[in-house]
């Protein structure tokens, strides 16, 4: 009977699962349709719109879910005002990357609909990871999300570079899942226990008894979700995995799986393990320093946009990580700050890289196709300049509070060697941003940009609506910033 009682709390992830299904089945139609001789349908498109009104539902569901604290299933899911939102701006996340989907299908003829399902399944285990209370939930949420990442990757079935880019990911993600699975082992053989709740108790009562074996076990756990992320210098698979994918699968990859990550991340450490600080601390300075280092310096160097797009989204994960490190409630607003700048900044520079074509539907693959954008696509080449300016830290773009708050956070722990790095490191990127600002408007080869196709409707409202929020943020800033610190101190 609690069991029951407790699933009316998990409406959104039911109807979610019912309607996967429900697509599932949909989707195995055209055989039905051939043996009748009947002409097969486009169902990619279908089921995109379908998709796109099941997440519709699902956001609706969610936000009708009360936002309180709750311990659901016997303690192995965890509901707070921090997993609601972040299961709300999950699925908000992955409605865009839905209607990307739309656009790009039709113009890239894709008849695959198994793409958006695996999108819906991988969401599915995104949900149960901002509520997980236990390491075993959470591995299984994780692992129903990486399995569905792997075939994404190698979902371009007559591409070489996609089945290379699918297998490294399934190999070197089997290697990462071993660590997580071996470090949720060291730390149950010294405890007993797999649930975060009670870990939280038996720690403070008994910080001592499990000093060696909790500092082992963590290690191994942060390896895991450090590869997940990606976090240097764990991070060898991501430019080749994101250069390999689909345009849109590498968008679905950088927008939606961050948040709840790291919601899980921060639960891990400054709930479960808050007398622990001294020592996963150091992790997220490592991580962090690493991410940032690796991430600026392999964006300067490279050619194709997609791998520039993994080291930049590498030194991004660097900004979030240390801004964790601080082990207070500013360093968690400042991380969640960052996160969701981040996702809004990027939602604006896929649907610029989606919707810019040739007129015979050939689109950006290297940096130097950005070569005089705006004498073809004036409007979106200054659209795209700011969301640059933005990523580099340029007031007063959104881009500039969410490094003030990182380092803001930083000197207010007295951290101020971190806080000088992540300045020098702010700088520098900003050369490889505004290089890009560079192609777009001050390159004399415009040659292959003369006959051009008009960007979708549902792109355009996107990217403009990303340009709005960078632009106008400042003007919401103090509201966003009460908000983002009332979420952090549910976490502390």
């Amino acid at each position: 009977m609690i069991l029951l009682n407790d699933l009316k709390f998990f409406i959104p992830e039911i109807f979610l699962t019912i309607s996967l299904l429900a697509l599932t089945l949909f989707s195995v139609t055209p055989s039905h349709f051939n043996e009748f001789k009947i002409p097969d349908k486009n169902l990619s498109m279908e089921g995109v719109l379908l998709s796109i009104l099941i997440l519709f539902i699902t956001i609706f569901l969610a936000t009708c879910q009360p936002a309180a604290n709750l311990i659901l299933f016997e303690s192995q899911i965890s509901m707070n005002f921090s997993g609601h939102f972040s299961r709300l701006m999950v699925l908000i996340f992955c409605t865009f990357i839905a209607i990307f989907s739309h656009s790009y299908f039709k113009w890239e003829a894709v008849r695959a609909i198994e793409i958006p399902l695996l999108m819906i399944t991988a969401l599915m285990g995104m949900l149960v990871i901002t509520e997980a209370a236990d390491f075993i939930i959470f591995y299984l949420a994780l692992e129903l999300q990486s399995l569905s990442f792997y075939v994404l990757t190698a979902s371009k079935r007559y591409s070489n570079l996609s089945i290379e880019a699918g297998l490294k990911y399934f190999i070197l993600g089997s290697l990462a899942s071993g660590f997580l699975l071996f470090g949720i082992s060291i730390i149950y053989g010294y405890t007993g226990t797999t649930n975060l709740l009670d870990l939280n108790t038996l720690t403070i009562n008994n910080p001592d008894s499990i000093v060696n074996g909790f500092q082992i076990g963590l290690l191994f756990i942060f390896m895991g979700v450090a590869f997940k992320l990606p976090a240097a210098p764990l991070h060898n698979w991501a430019p080749d995995v994101y250069n390999g994918a689909s345009t849109i699968v590498t968008s679905f990859f950088v927008l939606v799986p961050k948040l709840p990550m790291i919601a899980f991340l921060t639960y891990l450490t400054y709930f479960t393990f808050p007398l622990f600080s001294y020592y996963w601390s150091y992790l997220f300075t490592f991580f962090g320093f690493t991410s940032l280092i690796v991430g600026c310096f392999g964006a300067l160097y490279q050619t194709n946009i997609k791998r520039f797009i993994a080291y930049s989204t590498i030194n991004h994960i660097g900004f979030i990580l240390l801004a964790l490190s601080t082990g207070t409630v500013d360093g968690i607003s400042a991380a969640f700050f960052y996160v969701i700048i981040y996702v809004l900044m990027n939602i604006g520079f896929f649907a610029a890289l989606l919707g810019v074509r040739k007129i015979f539907g050939i689109k950006m693959v290297l940096l130097e196709d950005f070569f005089a954008l705006h004498r073809s696509y004036p409007l979106v080449a200054v659209g795209m300049a700011t969301i640059l300016f933005s990523m580099a830290g340029i007031p007063p773009l959104m881009g500039f509070f969410s490094k003030f708050y990182v380092i803001n956070a930083l000197v207010q722990n007295y951290e101020y060697l971190q806080a000088v790095v992540v300045v020098l490191v702010s700088v520098i990127s900003c050369v490889y941003y505004i290089r890009l600002v560079k192609n777009m408007f001050f390159s004399a080869n415009h040659s292959n940009w003369k006959m051009v196709v008009a960007i979708p409707y549902e792109i355009g409202f996107l990217f403009s609506l990303s340009i709005l929020f960078n632009v106008i943020f400042f003007c919401f800033l103090n509201d966003f910033s009460i908000f983002i610190a009332n979420f952090a101190l549910t976490l502390a």
